[in-house]
């Protein structure tokens, strides 16, 4: 995947370097396009040792090709550039979210937070300079503006943080300014089959923020036609779940149908992201044992619910009353977890007299009236 990821990159670079246009405008074209892949969670953990040194490599050289003399002499100028490109940038941002329909919250948080020159800016500046349609002060100037702006944008952000809390504190409506302290806690499912699919639709319904992860391409596929997005991701690699944000997941539910695969995960989030629940999908009721013995904080075997649920229509197919068919499915559900308990001590087989006990009816007191 590293490879073919690294062959597209250089094969837009190169096509629009034949078509007269800049290397680097056709590598970021790349690296949108497969931002936007299936494949993005695995692709970031497989480049994050590379990324981290080549993004060094590239501020170091912008660094090293402006003038500091120059930016001394005209800081005036480039102060007042700097907060003439955020001050515009933010209007203009915030017209634009409110125009496409975002809320006032979301739209004052971009303008607060996407005001910075973008680090495009240093190679079009270096391209402009190498066709000599700007000067190398004036580009020493305008590289200054951009850095200012990205420094300057975290202040911002924590300055309009501290405005919002202050207007909270004084009643004002939290439509006006929000943070997202009290968003939904999102939820990374491992696994998209028929399992996790049904799992998502229920959190979906609640608006729960939700990250799928699959390893079969055609599972995923699938999925998109039907409207969810999932990506291509193993969980048994750390930095992949990291990738797909399981360190701010409140829940991994784990839907995978391979145990082995499962148990890697589980250990695995247990030693990178403890601070997250985990709920699993057992397979069966051995599954469900070794689940148990792991410490999960949820399981459910597969079939289980369902099974519950055939027989009982099959009860009412019989025309048992329905009271009874309450107190069987309660004396069948405790039985079984009585059971999982006799099978962690005494093994598989272990309380297999329960199964096979019939349910005792309700004794019904008889009044005088009757």
């Amino acid at each position: 995947m590293l490879i073919a990821a690294l062959l597209v990159a250089l094969g837009s670079a190169m096509l629009l370097h034949v078509v007269g246009l800049s290397m680097a405008l056709g590598a970021f074209i790349a690296g949108v396009l497969l931002a936007e892949s299936s494949f993005r969670h695995t692709l970031e953990a497989d480049i994050e040792p590379f990324r981290s040194l080549l993004m060094g490599l590239f501020f170091m050289t912008v660094g090293m090709t402006f003038a500091l003399d120059v930016v001394f002499d005209a800081w005036p100028l480039i102060l007042a550039g700097v907060i003439i490109v955020m001050s515009v940038k933010s209007v203009l941002l915030w017209g634009l979210s409110r125009t496409f329909g975002a809320s006032n919250t979301d739209a004052l948080r971009v303008a607060t937070t996407l005001p910075q020159g973008g680090e495009f800016a240093f190679v079009l500046f270096s391209s402009a300079t190498v066709l000599n349609l700007m000067s190398r002060d004036e580009k020493s100037g305008l590289i200054a503006v951009v850095i200012l702006s990205l420094m300057m944008t975290p202040i911002v952000c924590a300055v309009f943080d501290r405005i919002a809390e202050r207007l909270r504190a004084r009643g004002v409506a939290p439509e006006i300014v929000e943070s997202f302290d009290e968003a939904k806690a999102s939820v990374l499912i491992c696994g998209f089959g028929r399992f996790g699919m049904v799992a998502a639709q229920m959190l979906a319904a609640e608006g729960i923020s939700i990250t799928a992860m699959d390893r079969n391409a055609r599972r995923i596929d699938y999925a998109r036609k039907l409207g969810y997005k999932v990506y291509y991701g193993d969980i048994t690699r750390a930095d992949v779940l990291r990738s797909a944000g399981a360190e701010e997941a409140a829940v991994i539910a784990l839907c995978v149908e391979r145990d082995d695969i499962m148990h890697k995960a589980i250990e695995y989030v247990r030693e990178n992201f403890p601070h997250a629940r985990i709920y699993c999908r057992a397979t069966d009721q051995a599954h469900a044992i070794d689940l148990t013995k792991m410490g999960v904080d949820f399981h459910v075997r597969e079939t289980f619910e369902s099974s519950i649920l055939f027989g009982r229509a099959a009860l009412e197919a019989l025309a048992i009353p329905p009271e009874r068919i309450v107190t069987i499915e309660e004396d069948v559900r405790r039985r079984d977890t009585e059971r999982l308990q006799l099978q962690l001590t005494g093994g598989l087989f272990a309380g297999t007299d329960i199964l096979h006990a019939c349910t005792p009816r309700k004794k019904v007191e008889h009044s005088e009236d009757v």
